[in-house]
């Protein structure tokens, strides 16, 4: 086994109450006295996918990482601060460069005072991997705007999920949405192809679907052949599909023959006018 594998992806950091002979201070039940007890890592979290949390996070909000067993979850560097542990001594037995500490082992010292201000002893666990990492108590323990939540996701999943319901009542609802319009209106298309007589194929839709609050509208992009398209824009209504303007045309070139041409139009359907 390299160096390299030795070296602790994680530390079991536990901060212990002295008595009075400097020893760690032992309860009434026989256990050691703890102050302060979390998980620090030191490489990438591999089921941890941040997205662009970043993006949402402009100084509102944080996120407290917590595992199975209730404990949080923090990058190495932020121990120092919140645990009143040494500086010094912290880089020099366990991260200074590269992590020191290996798997399996541990180290700890004595501390005159912590962050509650009375002498302590400081063990730092090295552990073979990261903990597993509970999304409902990470949740619970962090202050996460949803459009956050969306973004960060703990095993695969994203804390807010497709589904989802804000307070509110609004739902978050599938990513691929654009694509399940597309569908059906390509269904709805053919379905009127069908039953007009035509050949319900060779065409394909694509569909902005931004409704406005007064009007229900509809910017659709339709790329087909020119018999084609002309029985779509049939099939979808359209009295004079002469009158449709293309917006861009595309094919092959044999010398100076256009082949396989397909045009694309792009419409807006409305159920209001505006000047």
């Amino acid at each position: 086994m390299s160096n390299e594998d030795k070296k602790a992806k994680a530390a079991l950091v536990q901060v212990f109450a002295v008595d009075k002979e400097g020893k760690i201070e032992v309860g009434e039940d026989g256990s050691q006295k703890k102050l302060a007890e979390a998980y620090a890592f030191f490489g990438k979290l591999e089921n941890v996918d941040y997205g662009n949390y970043g993006d949402f996070n402009n100084g509102d909000g944080y996120m407290q990482l917590v595992t199975v067993d209730g404990k949080s979850l923090t990058w190495h560097t932020e121990f120092v601060e919140s645990f009143g542990i040494s500086g010094a001594k912290w880089n020099e037995l366990v991260f200074h460069s590269g992590v020191k500490i290996e798997a399996g082992r541990f180290v700890e010292w004595a501390q005159d005072s912590c962050n509650d201000g009375v002498p302590c002893i400081v063990r730092v666990s090295g552990m073979a991997k990261v903990p597993e990492i509970s999304a409902e108590d990470t949740i619970k323990l962090s202050d996460l705007s949803d459009a956050q939540k969306h973004e960060i996701k703990i095993n695969g999943k994203p804390l807010f999920g497709n589904g989802d319901v804000q307070s509110d009542g609004t739902v978050m609802l599938r990513d691929d949405l654009s694509s399940m319009i597309d569908e059906m209106w390509s269904r709805h298309i053919g379905n009127r192809l069908v039953k007009m007589g035509f050949d319900p194929s060779g065409y394909s839709v694509h569909v902005e679907d931004r409704p406005s609050a007064d009007s229900m509208t509809r910017n659709v992009e339709i790329k087909a052949s020119g018999k084609v398209l002309e029985n779509v824009l049939t099939a979808l209504g359209c009295s004079d599909p002469s009158k449709v303007r293309t917006q861009h045309s595309e094919g092959t070139v044999d010398g100076d023959r256009m082949e396989n041409t397909v045009h694309f139009v792009r419409l807006v359907i409305t159920d209001r006018l505006t000047d």
